[in-house]
């Protein structure tokens, strides 16, 4: 505790700044110890830095000392080695001079023997001289000849280029034609596409048209028999089939329903009738047919084995194999027997123009008879189609005229499309 004399000191130790004080002299020793920790930390740096240069300027001492003693033992091994080396360059040398005198003795010898071998190449270059003169008369000779080859080699070489010209002229005209064959095939594509096309519509067409013909049949079913009037003109012009449906659509009678579908069986029986002479008429014309190939190649045989008996007799030959002419001429009999039967068949159709009998024709002139039968068959088979014809045009007018009797006011139009046309008697007009 620091006493003061309080008269002297006057205000500067009093109480009030007695803290101050205090505190700055605790700052002041505070700052000393601080500066005095610095300077001893600051000499431990130092001294440590010393202790390392004083480390490594030792280790470079014994470095170096170690390197000079090295250089010291590399420099006592190199000055032996020099002494090895000049001993040996001495033996070395001795021996150069002795292998040099052995070269130049060898190189004595050898050119010697160079010599000898130059004067037997000299009598080889002379022969090879002579051979190569020979040479070139062989290669005058082979040129001649390649010059010839050549010659028949361009030859042909012309020909296989004209050739091929040739055949490049065929294949352009046959890719030309393929070409051409593809367009008509991808013409015929699309006009099948556009057919095709049209049968779609015309499909679309038919069931449109299947609807309304339902619904029409409907309406119709509906509206009633007795809303039509029978005898109107309209009504009349159409044919039985349509007047048939119209009624049974409308819910007519049955009698005239079945009077129209009795007129429709008799249409179609003439039709059967007329297909059926139309068939009869086709096979009795290709039975005529046959029947004419066949009496033609039998007279062609007939004529063949007539000539073949005319040489025989005329040129006899002992080699060849006499034939039986009794036996060609019995043969011929039963070909012409044959023949007059197929005749008297076809005769046996026709009552009204009997034809003369064909055994006594075929006597006196074979082929005419032939031809005359085959005209007198024509004629009667053209005259039974057209007595056929007229019956069933005479029964057609009988239906219709029976058909007017039961059903008064349906009168058939000999003109409507159900009606059966006559038979044309024209049998080429028929076929």
């Amino acid at each position: 505790m620091i006493y003061t004399n309080s008269s002297k000191s006057g205000a500067m130790f009093t109480r009030k700044h007695r803290g101050m004080i205090q505190t700055s002299i605790i700052l002041i020793l505070m700052v000393g110890i601080g500066y005095s920790v610095y300077l001893y930390n600051l000499m431990t740096i130092k001294l440590k830095n010393m202790e390392v240069k004083t480390q490594r300027y030792h280790s470079q001492h014994q470095s170096l000392s170690s390197q000079l003693q090295v250089v010291y033992e590399e420099r006592s091994r190199l000055e032996s080695a020099l002494l090895k080396e000049k001993n040996e360059h001495k033996i070395v040398k001795e021996k150069y001079d002795q292998d040099k005198q052995l070269h130049e003795d060898s190189v004595a010898s050898s050119l010697q023997e160079q010599n000898i071998k130059y004067d037997s190449l000299k009598e080889e270059h002379t022969n090879s001289k002579n051979q190569l003169a020979e040479a070139r008369k062989a290669i005058q000779s082979l040129e001649q000849l390649q010059q010839t080859a050549e010659k028949s080699h361009n030859d042909k070489l012309a020909e296989l280029q004209r050739k091929q010209e040739q055949l490049n002229t065929q294949k352009e005209s046959e890719l030309f034609a393929l070409q051409e064959k593809h367009r008509k095939l991808s013409d015929d594509h699309k006009r099948l596409n556009q057919l095709n096309s049209d049968l779609h519509n015309r499909l679309l067409l038919a069931q449109e048209n299947s609807s309304n013909y339902t619904k029409l049949k409907t309406a119709l079913t509906n509206l009633g028999y007795d809303a039509i009037q029978l005898n109107h003109p309209n009504f009349e012009k159409l044919g039985s089939l349509d007047r048939h449906v119209l009624m049974a659509h409308l819910g007519g009678s049955n009698e005239l329903a079945s009077a129209l579908e009795m007129q429709r069986q008799r249409i179609a029986l003439e039709k059967d009738i007329r297909q059926a002479a139309e068939r009869k008429q086709r096979m009795n014309k290709e039975a005529r047919d046959r029947e004419l190939a066949l009496r033609e190649q039998k007279k062609a045989a007939q004529a063949h084995n007539i000539g073949h008996r005319g040489d025989i007799h005329a040129k006899p030959d002992a080699n060849t194999n006499i034939v039986n002419p009794v036996g060609q001429d019995v043969q011929i009999s039963h070909q012409d027997k044959d023949a007059q039967d197929l005749d008297d068949e076809n005769a046996e159709d026709d009552t009204e123009d009997p034809t003369p009998n064909p055994g006594d024709a075929d006597a006196a002139h074979p082929q005419e008879n032939d031809a005359a039968q085959m005209e007198n068959g024509y004629d009667q088979q053209n005259n039974q189609n057209d007595n056929q014809a007229d019956s069933m045009q005479h029964n057609r007018y009988n239906v219709a005229d029976q058909s007017k009797l039961d059903s008064p006011g349906l009168e058939p139009d000999p003109t409507e499309p159900g009606t059966t046309e006559p038979v044309n008697s024209d049998p080429a007009n028929n076929e």
